[in-house]
Formats: C-alpha cells, structure tokens, sequence
C-alpha cells in the first residue's frame, strides 16, 4: 500500500486542512511574484547590452526560450499548455517594455532654454 502524499508540514495529505493547502497556495504565489519580480529586473539589465530592437524581438530567441520551458515543465509534470500560457504572458509584457526602456536609452535629452 502506497503512503500518502507529504506536503509542507510534513503530514499526510489525508489529514491536512483546507486552510493548510490554501496556505501552501499563497506560499507558491509569493514565490511567484518574487521570482516575476526578479525576472523583470533581470529584463531590464539584459537591456543595457541590446545592439538593436530586433535583439529584442528575437523570434528565435523566443521559440528557444519556450522550448526550454517544454522540457522544464515537463520534467517538473506541468502541461505544456500552461507553461506556454504563463511565460506567453510574461513575454507579451517584458517585450514591449524592453522596447520601451531600449527606445528611451537611444533618446538624447532636451535642453531647456530660457
């Protein structure tokens, strides 16, 4: 006979609470928007080394990144659609905005004059 699942608090999944589980779901999701945090720093600094808008926009770059994400989320048992979902999402957002800071970068200030 299998043993039951462990979670977080180390007791078998047959005895954890629905408030323990929703715990461990906000834990997830702290570590989620910390690592999205992190993730859009790291995006902004990868900026600074960009020759042009088209290293931005890499369509090669993309579909390398996602296939890197299928074996991810396949050794760690997530469906490929999700991890395509969410990181479609990440870069439907982090592209625009490394255009956005590359654009401003290549903008010469204005003087004011008197």
């Amino acid at each position: 006979m299998s043993k039951p699942a462990m979670h977080n608090d180390e007791r078998p999944a047959v005895e954890r609470t629905l408030d323990a589980v929703r715990r461990d779901v906000a834990e997830i999701d702290r570590q989620i928007i910390a690592g999205l945090a992190t993730r859009e720093r790291l995006a902004a600094e990868a900026v600074r080394f960009k020759r042009s808008a088209a290293d931005i926009t890499d369509l090669p770059l993309r579909a390398n990144l996602l296939a890197r994400i299928d074996r991810q989320a396949a050794d760690a048992g997530v469906s490929r659609a999700l991890a395509h979902a969410v990181y479609n999402a990440i870069l439907d957002v982090s592209i625009p905005r490394q255009l956005e800071l590359f654009a401003n970068r290549h903008v010469e200030p204005t003087s004011e004059r008197d």
